[in-house]
């Protein structure tokens, strides 16, 4: 007998259409360690965080970064000048799954951080 592997490796695929008929699809890979964005530009770790957060960017640039709570509310907004990274102080937040979005060269970046 051959038994399949069990991992944690999928290919998540969103379909949205309108009332217009009009279609979006959004697909997006899911591994072990949390989901994967193709063509991101900055590293966070670590991911789950209790304390600090540490953004890292390719090269020393001009960013802008802002964190939402689950409900939308933005809870933070900074803006940086000639940085190659951020640290994030985490520890006054409730534990939550909050959205980091990063201004890079005129693209919003987004990510999940978990907040334990």
């Amino acid at each position: 007998h051959t038994y399949g592997v069990i991992t944690l490796n999928y290919s998540v695929t969103l379909l949205l259409i309108n009332d217009c008929g009009d279609t979006t699809t959004v697909t997006r890979s899911l591994n072990e360690v949390g989901i994967t964005e193709k063509g991101t530009e900055c590293r966070l770790y670590p991911n789950p965080t209790s304390i600090s957060l540490r953004v890292e960017f390719p090269q020393t640039m001009k960013t802008r970064i802002q964190l939402f709570a689950p409900i939308g509310t933005v809870v933070l907004d900074i803006t940086s000048e000639n940085r190659s990274w951020i640290d994030i102080d985490m520890s006054d937040f409730p534990s939550a799954t909050y959205t980091l979005r990063v201004l890079i060269n005129d693209q919003w970046h987004y990510y999940p951080v978990v907040k334990i």
